[in-house]
């Protein structure tokens, strides 16, 4: 069987996938110290969710970038090399990726800020989830850190392949 990516170009989707999700996971604390509210999320019991969404999201916004931060013998391998690491680290994540994507793709095309997009994906997916609380989905309804939230990741993962 042909592999459509390099050992390396793995290497590097691996180490994308393993700092998106420590990201995630170390991004909440801060998060609650500074908006209280984000106590709801926990209270929902769906701080893996949490973490999940975020990882994700986070993975999608470098993965947007691949093809203006790579250098183009990169552009048909990495994002082969990415679906392969996301789905190694949370079978079927690719997918759920993809439609972080498309979210992302129809409310930009929309004229919504890409942070507001990236955000938007997480906190409407939290409060679907049938764990949500009325003070997280009220929270989420807020839009108040939709931008925050998506923000944060934008800047830490756009540029995501522009370092070593």
């Amino acid at each position: 069987m042909f592999k459509k990516f390099s050992e390396e170009q793995l290497d590097r989707a691996k180490k994308l996938v393993r700092s998106a999700n420590v990201y995630a996971v170390s991004i909440f604390t801060p998060m609650l110290d500074k908006f209280t509210e984000m106590r709801s999320i926990a209270n929902s019991g769906l701080m893996e969710f949490w973490d999940y969404l975020v990882t994700v999201a986070s993975v999608g916004t470098a993965f947007m970038a691949i093809m203006d931060k790579l250098p183009e013998k990169d552009h048909a391998g990495m994002p082969y090399a990415v679906q392969e690491a996301i789905n190694q680290w949370k079978s079927k994540s690719y997918d759920v990726m993809i439609d972080f994507l498309n979210y992302f793709n129809k409310l930009t095309d929309s004229g919504v800020e890409a942070p507001n997009a990236i955000g938007g994906w997480i906190w409407v997916n939290l409060e679907k989830d049938p764990k949500s609380n009325n003070d997280l989905k009220n929270l989420a309804a807020s839009l108040k850190l939709v931008p925050v939230t998506g923000l944060g990741i934008l800047k830490t993962f756009f540029k995501r392949w522009s370092e070593k």
